[in-house]
């Protein structure tokens, strides 16, 4: 009688939804929590690098449709058709990044242009 009244309990946690160990679905729960926090720190984090990014100011061609960090050497020698606008405004105009830095300052230091004379044995 013994082995039927434990049956029936298990049958009625099936039913009413209750988990069969407590213990492993308090254990589940808090796993999933820890990884739904994780991936939440993680969004946040990758969201705020990516606005940072945008909000960077950059030099846009406006007739290229090419943008540059401000120390590209391409950005320096841009004078007639050049502005300062926001790296945002400059790709919701269309603009492309620049091929030398890539449109931002902030992942490398791009070096000043050299002075021209042709001594560099590296070329």
């Amino acid at each position: 009688m013994r082995d039927g009244a434990v049956t029936r309990v298990r049958q009625n946690r099936r039913i009413s939804g209750q988990s069969p160990t407590p213990g492993k679905a308090l254990g589940r729960q808090i796993f999933y929590l820890i990884v739904a926090i994780v991936a939440l720190v993680w969004l946040a984090s990758a969201t705020s690098l990516a606005t940072n990014s945008d909000d960077e100011i950059v030099a846009f061609n406006t007739s290229s449709l090419k943008y540059h960090c401000l120390k590209c050497e391409w950005a320096l020698k841009c004078t007639r058709n050049c502005i300062k606008i926001k790296r945002a405004q400059a790709k919701a105009s269309g603009g492309v990044p620049c091929k030398v830095c890539g449109g931002t300052c902030a992942d490398t230091e791009v070096e000043p242009p050299s002075s021209g004379s042709g001594d560099d044995p590296s070329r």
